[in-house]
């Protein structure tokens, strides 16, 4: 029943093309999130998986961001979280990480807009102009 959204491929060459470095941060556990990525052929996109069972205190707890943003050796203003949940956005806002929010998946625009999402976008066509730039 799982399937990509239109273009995420797409996306994902791009961004590994240009050499943007990606982590994946999901409330999955590890086995779960491995199988459906290679199940896609998604998993040569990402440089770092962070699952559930992965930290002690998942989102909407920072660990996950923090653990990302710790093996990059990058600052919280280089670091920018794409999500779909209330708890990828809330995860970020609390480790001080811009957020795009995208409605394609569960999101919500409304609930999005109440919380603060630095950005809402609605096609997966828009997340090259907001992190490439």
């Amino acid at each position: 029943m799982i399937k990509t959204f239109p273009c995420i491929v797409d996306i994902l060459k791009v961004l590994k093309n240009r050499q943007v470095k990606l982590s994946l941060v999901t409330g999955k556990e590890s086995s779960r999130t491995i199988e459906i990525l290679k199940k896609f052929d998604l998993d040569k996109y990402f440089d770092l998986l962070v699952c559930s069972d992965m930290v002690t205190s998942p989102k909407p707890n920072p660990e996950s961001i923090f653990k990302s943003i710790n093996y990059f050796s990058i600052s919280n203003s280089e670091c920018l979280m794409v999500g779909d949940s209330i708890s990828d956005i809330v995860s970020a806002q609390r480790a001080d990480v811009k957020t795009i929010a995208v409605t394609w998946g569960v999101g919500n625009y409304k609930l999005f807009e109440e919380i603060g999402a630095d950005y809402i976008i609605h096609n997966p066509e828009d997340l090259l102009g907001i992190i490439l730039n």
